[in-house]
């Protein structure tokens, strides 16, 4: 009866209100006042994450999350909390669509359309967090010059500018990306014996001379006297 005083033209709910449909409308034609359309559809689960609204509510009453914001929810409010664009999340709906099925998915395809909208839309930009100094022994044959150009938009890359990254003999690449020895069948990276190419250089390196500084770490934690 709420629905049709506050003017809802559609009563959309998941199946368990499918048998109460009967009863809903009998109230609105007994009343004479108009019947909204009541659509059921399955209802959607995210693996690894709790979606229903009585169970959310259960775990903010208990003090377990503090809102409907907490950022391990999977709300509208904790999405936007974290940061992803609202078209991203119109993209996900879309790609899943509507059923009348329950279905669980993987919180691994909101992540895919998060990244393809912002590929899109976020100008790429690249950062070396745990650098790896590496020598590029005939650079200077290479005639390459101090600085390349690289798409703001890779995907795209006539749809947006450029920017401009330095490029020297010495360059540094993420430790992660270096294995020494041979490594396992999986790792795809650089190896002792496996070469690999530089990303917009076009070039391939591969390991001549592997150079390693030893250091001390202190811990000021512990004292003592030195023998």
């Amino acid at each position: 009866m709420c629905d049709s005083l506050e003017n809802i033209t559609h009563s959309l709910c998941t199946k368990e209100f499918q048998s109460r449909r009967s009863s809903y409308y009998w109230l609105c034609n007994a009343l004479d006042i108009y019947c909204p359309v009541q659509w059921e559809y399955g209802r959607l689960n995210i693996n690894y994450t709790v979606v229903s609204k009585r169970k959310i509510k259960a775990l903010i009453d208990n003090k377990i999350i503090r809102d409907w914001d907490d950022p391990r929810l999977f709300t509208l409010t904790a999405l936007r909390r974290r940061g992803v664009p609202p078209e991203a999340i119109n993209m996900f709906v879309a790609r899943l669509g509507l059923s009348t099925a329950q279905t669980s998915i993987d919180p691994q395809m909101l992540d895919a359309a998060i990244r393809d909208y912002l590929n899109l839309t976020a100008p790429r930009t690249m950062a070396v967090l745990d650098p790896l100094k590496v020598t590029i022994e005939n650079f200077d044959e290479l005639g390459f010059g101090h600085s390349i150009g690289v798409p703001d938009f890779p995907l795209n890359p006539d749809s947006g500018g450029h920017h401009f990254v330095a490029v020297d003999r010495d360059i540094y690449i993420e430790r992660s990306d270096y294995r020494e020895g041979e490594g396992d069948k999986n790792f795809r990276r650089l190896t002792s014996s496996q070469p690999v190419g530089l990303k917009y250089l076009g070039i391939a390196i591969s390991v001549t001379h592997v150079f390693k500084v030893a250091f001390l770490e202190i811990d000021s934690s512990r004292r003592g006297k030195i023998m």
